[in-house]
């Protein structure tokens, strides 16, 4: 669409000049520029309460619902697919939080075993060690008997 500014007669004012093309007999020539709407920003508060509006809207309480608050249907049924998305990711996380509890328990219960069994070859091996020296002890005096017995 195309508006005309200003007369054929009258002067052209500096804004008129700055503003595009003349058109025939003098006449400001300016394309109508559409306006753009800025992108809507909802908060994850507000989506979650218009959700939760939507479903418990009955038959028909829906349509009202979008016209008070300026939506549309395709915006609730995205919303909704956001809101099951998310569900989806918090239920996972607290899988893996679960997994990960379950994880740290059995690793504490391993590394008591182990601390135990280490323990226990400690005792096992001063035991084995004890005996050596016990062997060699009555060894020794079992040859100093048979030395002591062969000389006599």
């Amino acid at each position: 669409m195309v508006r005309i500014t200003g007369s054929a007669t009258g002067p052209r004012s500096e804004r008129s000049e700055r503003r595009g093309p003349v058109g025939a007999a003098g006449v400001a020539v300016e394309p109508e520029i559409p306006q753009v709407g800025k992108k809507r920003r909802h908060s994850n508060a507000y989506k979650l309460r218009i959700l939760q509006e939507a479903d418990r809207c009955g038959r028909g309480e829906l349509g009202a619902l979008l016209r008070r608050e300026g939506l549309y249907h395709s915006t609730i049924i995205k919303w909704r697919s956001w809101r099951d998305k998310m569900a989806d990711i918090t239920s996972e996380s607290s899988k893996r939080q679960n997994n990960r509890t379950e994880l740290l328990k059995e690793n504490q219960r391993l590394q008591a075993e182990n601390l135990r069994l280490k323990l226990k070859i400690e005792r096992v091996e001063g035991l084995l060690d004890l005996q050596k020296k016990a062997f060699e002890l009555l060894d020794a005096m079992n040859q100093d008997d048979t030395k002591s017995g062969s000389n006599s």
